[in-house]
């Protein structure tokens, strides 16, 4: 995670994850945003779903972007009142998560990465052919 921030009766946790990383990641790597255990069941995942964010300890969804340029994923939840160490809230909340979450990070990383080159070589062979049948690359035009 970035950050876990509180603010009043709120958690707002932001991840490394943009949720650009996210949707390009389901589209083309999705296994990227799962954990599996060694017999290859699935113990963890993170989701984005405008709105709907939830934590369990199967997966995180992501409901909301942070405003700035990236986009980052966040997570927010309610405090419950009466609570009295809000911060030993949040703790008890994503420890149980914590290691899925940064592993799935680092997957979803290094998968954009390997996406990019991927699209770049394939975008390379591309070619956009005019009526008059003469072939022009993509970095052409």
């Amino acid at each position: 995670m970035k950050s876990i921030n509180i603010i009043g009766d709120l958690i707002i946790a932001t991840s490394r994850l943009t949720v650009t990383d996210i949707a390009t990641v389901v589209r083309n790597k999705p296994d990227a945003l799962r954990v599996f255990d060694a017999d290859k069941v699935q113990v963890f995942a993170v989701s984005f779903n405008v709105g709907r964010p939830n934590l369990s300890k199967f997966g995180i969804t992501f409901g909301g972007k942070s405003r700035c340029s990236n986009g980052y994923a966040m997570f927010t939840a309610t405090i419950p009142n009466g609570t009295q160490d809000a911060k030993a809230f949040a703790t008890d909340l994503f420890s149980p998560v914590a290691a899925h979450i940064e592993k799935i990070e680092t997957q979803v990383s290094e998968a954009v990465a390997e996406i990019a080159k991927v699209r770049k070589k394939l975008t390379d062979t591309i070619s956009v052919l005019d009526g008059d049948d003469s072939a022009t690359t993509s970095n052409e035009n």
